[in-house]
C-alpha cells in the first residue's frame, strides 16, 4: 500500500523497512491510517485491538519495530537506526583514543532523541493522528548511568570520565616525537 500523501520521512521509514528495520505490516497500517481509514477499519483488517493499532503506529513513528503479537516490554532509548547513528557519532568523535565522556555520549543521545521526536511528530500529522503528539515524550525517557552502560558495551564503546581521557591523552603522548616536532621546525 502507498500513502496518498507523501512527506519526505516516509522515504526513511522505507528505507529503514529495506535495511529490515521496520516490517511492511507496519507501513502498511501506517500508511492506511495516512489515507484516511479509520481505527475500526484498520482493526478489521488486521484483526488488532485500537490499543494495538495505536502502539504500532507510534512504534512505526519513531521507527521502532513492531509485529502483530508483540508483548508489550520496555521502552528502547533510541530506535534501532538511532543506536547505529549514536555508535557512528560517537566514534568519530572519540578521535584514537576510541572513547568519549559520559556527557558527550549523552548530548548525542539527547540530540537524536529530539530529531527522532521531530520526525515522529510529523509522521503522526500525515496519519492524522495529532492526539499520539502528547504520547511522543513516553517514548523517549531520559538516558540514565545504566543505559549508557548498557549500550556501550554492546556496542564496543567505552564511556569515561574527563579526567580519563585527560589521563590517557598523556599516557599516549610520545614526548619524543614531539619534541623531534618542534626541533624540525627551528631548524
Amino acid at each position: 500500500m502507498q500513502p496518498r500523501t507523501r512527506i519526505p520521512e516516509f522515504a526513511e521509514l522505507e528505507n529503514y523497512k529495506n535495511l529490515g528495520l521496520l516490517t511492511q505490516m507496519q507501513l502498511d497500517l501506517l500508511y492506511r491510517r495516512v489515507n484516511g481509514e479509520s481505527y475500526q477499519q484498520i482493526r478489521n483488517v488486521y484483526s488488532i485491538s485500537k490499543t494495538t493499532v495505536a502502539r504500532a503506529i507510534m512504534r512505526t513513528a519513531t521507527c521502532r519495530s513492531w509485529t502483530k503479537g508483540q508483548s508489550g516490554g520496555g521502552m528502547t532509548l533510541l530506535s534501532l537506526p538511532d543506536e547505529m547513528q549514536f555508535k557512528k557519532l560517537v566514534q568519530e568523535m572519540a578521535d584514537d583514543l576510541n572513547c568519549i565522556t559520559t556527557s558527550m555520549a549523552i548530548a548525542v543521545c539527547t540530540e537524536l532523541q529530539n530529531r527522532r521526536l521531530k520526525f515522529a511528530a510529523r509522521v503522526l500529522i500525515a496519519a492524522r493522528c495529532p492526539h499520539l503528539l502528547a504520547k511522543l515524550a513516553d517514548y523517549c525517557p531520559s538516558p540514565s548511568r545504566g543505559w549508557l552502560n548498557h549500550i556501550a558495551t554492546r556496542l564496543s564503546i567505552r564511556i569515561v570520565s574527563s579526567q580519563t581521557i585527560d589521563m590517557l591523552r598523556r599516557s599516549t603522548c610520545d614526548a619524543n616525537h614531539i619534541r623531534q616536532f618542534f626541533l624540525s621546525k627551528h631548524r
